[in-house]
């Protein structure tokens, strides 16, 4: 169908090309100058008609590696719904799933960071929106005040009230922007970016482990936790359509 549409468009744009030229420019240069003139304007559009197919096909490919994204991290979330047995009306866990699924996609690179950062609100809040701490981290992704106003701004989000980090789009999205930036920081260090998470970024904690000595047993056993739960999380089998 694409190649008869190309065909009708070159055999257009060739009559459209010889109307103008006329007859005062065969005259003039000749029929064979008009014929050269008359291929160069065909080739330079079926140039452009296969410049604008590779885009739509690349177009296509994107969207289709996007959504096989979506769905391999969706699967990871239900899977670690299931594990924690999160305590949510299925309407919650349908926003929780779309929502997580959405930003991981967005603001990691590669399936390894997404999953882990999942870990992370599992072990944070459970998938709980309401997750309070006794040191004041709030929402699903356990993000401290402090740091949602910082981090906010580097985000892209400003202006951040208590009451917002109990919005699961708002804290999710903190969340994963505070976790990459952590990353990012650690040279893609998972039990670096784990503590710095946990612990803070400027904890002592996070410089302990770079340096493997006095090592913090609360520390030690977070990774412990994410790394045991993330191996969980590939273990179960669930059906999927």
């Amino acid at each position: 169908m694409l190649v008869n549409i190309m065909r009708k468009t070159i055999r257009v744009s060739l009559y459209s090309l010889v109307g103008v030229l006329g007859i005062s420019v065969a005259t003039r240069y000749g029929f064979h100058a008009l014929k050269e003139s008359a291929r160069t304007a065909v080739s330079n559009e079926v140039a452009l008609l296969q410049a604008e197919v590779d885009v739509f096909k690349n177009r296509e490919v994107a969207q289709a590696k996007k959504l096989e994204e979506l769905k391999q991290i969706e699967l990871h979330i239900v899977k670690s719904m299931l594990l924690t047995k999160a305590r949510l009306t299925e309407v919650q866990k349908a926003t929780i799933v779309s929502t997580l699924s959405t930003i991981a996609v967005s603001e990691f690179s590669n399936f390894e960071q997404r999953e882990l950062w999942i870990a992370v609100i599992a072990q944070e809040s459970k998938f709980n929106p309401k997750a309070e701490s006794p040191a004041g981290a709030l929402g699903i992704g356990q993000v401290m005040p402090t740091s949602a106003d910082w981090y906010g701004e580097q985000c892209g989000i400003t202006d951040i009230t208590k009451q917002d980090l109990y919005d699961i789009r708002i804290n999710a999205m903190i969340s994963a922007c505070i976790f990459n930036a952590l990353l990012v920081k650690t040279n893609g260090s998972p039990s670096l970016a784990l503590v710095s998470y946990n612990a803070g970024e400027f904890s002592k904690d996070v410089k302990n482990i770079d340096k493997m000595v006095n090592i913090n047993t609360e520390s030690a056993n977070y990774v412990a936790k994410i790394t045991r739960f993330l191996e969980k999380t590939r273990s179960v089998n669930i059906l999927t359509k």
